[in-house]
């Protein structure tokens, strides 16, 4: 994580704590689940007082992560990334974005980078979705966020449409229109590399966004 990353997580903290009384933290990710519980490895998780089953699902990147656009996002063999412990389940996403947009995780030339570094936010996405399916989604309902550096919200939103529109990404919600809520506060901390920092929650603006629809009693799977 780092410090940067604890700096983050502790402004988070901080701001839910205070402007959003109607969430808690649940430190230790434990999601109820019937009379046990289930894990979330993601970020952080906020449950909705009062609710043994309403949650907000957050992933944060700090500034000082987001500027590492090359093995630790692209390299689609996790245990060679360099933190050596990432989502190796993702190995085949981060494969399939490669091949999807035309990215050289190796390449050195300045489109390349430049193309890694606006990208490298499908990843994110993919990594939360990864985090929630490891939970039995069809017992909660929950919404998604991201805490990202305020300078690249434009690049986060533009992975998102690209996402959400994707048959090959996001195939059990792409004809849905769907958006980003970016939240309204001034939010900041502080960045190990680059100090005072501005960040941004931004919301996924759906329930459920990364679980199939609910088939009603009239329908069929098709």
């Amino acid at each position: 994580m780092g410090a940067s990353a604890d700096n983050l997580g502790k402004a988070i903290e901080d701001y839910m704590t205070q402007k959003l009384s109607q969430y808690e933290s649940i430190p230790s990710k434990k999601v109820s689940y019937f009379n046990d519980y289930m894990t979330f490895v993601g970020d952080s998780i906020w449950k909705k007082r009062d609710s043994d089953w309403e949650y907000l699902f957050m992933e944060q990147k700090s500034r000082e992560e987001t500027t590492d656009n090359s093995s630790s996002w692209w390299n689609w063999n996790s245990k060679r990334a360099k933190n050596d412990n990432g989502h190796y389940n993702l190995s085949g996403y981060r494969s399939m974005i490669s091949h999807l947009l035309g990215i050289d995780p190796s390449a050195r030339d300045l489109a390349s980078i430049q193309k890694r570094k606006v990208f490298k936010w499908l990843q994110v996405i993919a990594q939360l979705r990864h985090d929630v399916f490891n939970l039995d989604h069809s017992r909660i309902s929950y919404r998604s966020v991201f805490a990202i550096p305020l300078s690249e919200y434009v690049n986060f939103e533009q992975c998102f449409q690209f996402y959400s529109k994707s048959e090959i990404l996001n195939p059990l919600r792409c004809h849905e229109k769907v958006s980003i809520v970016k939240w309204s506060a001034k939010l900041e901390y502080e960045d190990n590399k680059y100090g005072k920092t501005d960040f941004v929650i931004t919301e996924i603006d759906a329930l459920n966004f990364f679980s199939p629809p609910a088939i009603g009693p009239n329908l069929k799977d098709c």
